[in-house]
């Protein structure tokens, strides 16, 4: 049965969920929904009203026998409904086929979002809405969807016009450095743990994550390889990296393991620098000196194991933390995000993005 220019697709993500939205759209769409729903009054999709719901049964066509799948109709446009109905696997997959069967074409989010005019900016920005990870970078998404990028720019055009330069470039200024905190809804914020070996990296790591990610070895060069752990902080998305301790090694396993190390540096965002107690102030302004990384880099000292009773003193600049019993933890995972961010976005504002 053939419904020319009927298209649908899964609004919702994928995967079983407690419930699931199909879009059906397009000048054959009423029809489709005449020949297998089901409503539980006389309204029919095709006389419905706009914005007007309708609860009733989805029925297979060629087996009307069936019980049929529970279902709300809803009129979004002329043209265009949306299904809801149970999110199971067998029946988002029964929902498809039913549609399939009485001629509509499956298609994409993309061309339902064209259909409802949504602006090819806006389509970018729901595009990436849906893989935010956490809430506060789906809010942050969610506010320039609903336009507060085009606000801010608008802003900035308008102090120009008025020739109120010195707003004009605060507010131009405050809008570009938003770039990097775009860059990372998605993509996690890098922190890289460097030290000699058997500073305690790994349980550090291991505190900060709550589990135990990283190998502790009482042995030197245990950690050869990367390791990498993803955790959220206050709303962000961070990858730890626990990389191997940096020295002068013949060994070629561990001096793979350095050079790894080295590598993430480049990429870091953060570099964390651990020591321990046995390490003195000296020791510490000692490696500041010698060590250089990326002049764009921020770092971060840290003295591991501060509650062992030989631990040295340090003066502010060194955070000191211990990851066998916790002390100091929250105060580093704070300083980590005030560090990386410390201007976050607040509710409304606009953040450019690339």
């Amino acid at each position: 049965m053939s419904k020319p220019g009927a298209l649908f697709c899964r609004l919702t993500g994928s995967g079983p969920g407690a419930l699931a939205t199909t879009a059906l759209w397009g000048d054959g769409a009423a029809d489709v929904l005449n020949s297998c729903f089901q409503p539980k009054g006389k309204t029919t999709p095709s006389t419905m009203d706009l914005s007007a719901i309708l609860f009733g049964r989805l029925i297979d066509p060629e087996a009307p026998e069936e019980t049929g799948e529970d279902v709300v109709v809803a009129r979004t446009d002329e043209t265009g409904f949306v299904i809801h109905g149970h999110g199971g696997a067998a029946a988002i997959a029964r929902t498809a086929r039913i549609l399939s069967q009485l001629g509509a074409e499956e298609s994409d989010v993309d061309h339902w979002r064209i259909h409802q005019n949504v602006s090819e900016e806006n389509r970018k920005i729901l595009s990436t809405l849906e893989q935010a990870p956490t809430y506060r970078t789906a809010s942050i998404l969610l506010d320039q969807f609903n336009g507060a990028g085009r606000r801010t720019q608008e802003r900035i055009a308008q102090l120009h016009a008025d020739g109120k330069e010195v707003q004009a470039q605060a507010l131009e200024k405050r809008f570009y450095e938003t770039k990097t905190i775009a860059r990372h809804l998605l993509v996690p914020w890098r922190v890289v743990f460097i030290g000699r070996p058997n500073v305690g990296k790994s349980s550090l790591l291991n505190a900060i994550l709550g589990f135990q990610r990283s190998i502790v070895n009482a042995q030197q060069g245990t950690t050869r390889d990367l390791v990498q752990a993803q955790t959220t902080i206050d709303g962000w998305l961070f990858e730890f990296v626990d990389a191997a301790g940096i020295r002068e090694t013949t060994d070629e396993l561990e001096l793979e393991g350095v050079n790894r190390a080295k590598s993430a540096i480049s990429e870091a965002d953060l570099v964390m620098r651990l020591f321990d107690d046995a390490d003195s102030m000296t020791t510490i302004e000692r490696a500041r000196t010698k060590e250089s990384f990326r002049i764009d880099v921020p770092t971060i000292d840290v003295m591991n194991k501060c509650d062992l009773a030989s631990a040295s003193q340090t003066d502010q600049s060194v955070l000191r933390v211990s990851a066998v019993d916790g002390s100091g933890i929250e105060e580093l995972l704070q300083t980590i995000v005030q560090t990386l961010i410390p201007n976050p976005p607040q509710p409304g504002d606009g953040v450019w993005l690339e």
